[in-house]
């Protein structure tokens, strides 16, 4: 079976050019670049040149470099040449034993002993969007946009994955929590220590589950700051992002003080 799938292209809002006219984006143009340590580049696997063209301002927006491919064949012989920091793939097909596109995203995701195992981000519509979040954690998928996607959204991915610098939330009063009690600070509290003590045993499971306790936490008490660095520590845990020990205890700390002021 032919597992280079073809994607259907959707719609973005069309995206403000600088002053200085842009140049316009090849239509379906593969370029590798040579190796650099920064900016981070990120791969587009994406057919419609305009949503193509949006996805390519929206990375450049953010720093990073991105690598336009045309199918999967140049991805995977880019990826040998000279490996992206993150792939962003639009799908449109389900995925399944027969999917050509998950099929796709095992062979990129298949280690190399020359990089580590790239994220893959996948875009999709609504419904297929729902159906891919259950393959998450498989063949290197990590995430999934839905379609039409938001540069929000794609921001807050990129910042997980490639490390860009997280932008401090406004300073303004905190809006009352309700039905906290004392049930969050005794989690937390529990969850954190329970994290560095699994840390000290280097018990990478148990390392996960309690960061992704904290991520629940985050999320219910709305506090996006520290739903990344709780995401952080997860990356940490699993491999796929370096474990060093003072990268480790950085983000615990920014952690605990990005809690403090809705457990207080």
């Amino acid at each position: 079976m032919n597992i280079i799938s073809s994607w259907v292209g959707y719609t973005f809002p069309k995206a403000k050019r600088p002053a200085r006219k842009a140049a316009k984006e090849p239509a379906a143009s593969c370029t590798v670049a040579a190796p650099s340590q920064a900016p981070a580049r990120v791969m587009v696997l994406e057919a419609d040149p305009q949503s193509r063209s949006t996805l390519v301002d929206l990375i450049k927006a953010v720093g990073l470099e991105p690598l336009v491919v045309p199918d999967g064949a140049a991805a995977l012989k880019s990826i040998d040449l000279c490996a992206p920091g993150m792939i962003l793939m639009a799908c449109n097909e389900l995925p399944g034993p027969e999917s050509g596109d998950l099929k796709l995203c095992s062979m990129m995701r298949k280690p190399r002993a020359d990089h580590p195992c790239i994220p893959i981000i996948v875009l999709a519509t609504g419904s297929d969007a729902f159906i891919w979040q259950g393959y998450i954690g498989d063949c290197g998928i990590e995430g999934v946009l839905e379609k039409p996607l938001r540069a929000q959204k794609l921001r807050a991915m990129l910042e997980l994955w490639l490390d860009l610098p997280l932008k401090e939330e406004p300073k303004q009063s905190l809006p009352p929590i309700q039905n906290t009690d004392d049930w969050f600070q005794v989690r937390f509290t529990e969850d954190i220590q329970g994290f560095e003590q699994a840390w000290a045993k280097d018990d990478k499971p148990s390392m996960v589950r309690f960061a992704q306790h904290m991520q629940g936490i985050a999320l219910v008490l709305g506090v996006q700051r520290a739903l990344k660095l709780a995401d952080r520590l997860e990356r940490m845990a699993r491999g796929t992002k370096p474990m060093e020990p003072e990268a480790m205890q950085r983000t615990l700390t920014a952690l605990k003080k990005a809690f403090a002021p809705y457990l207080d």
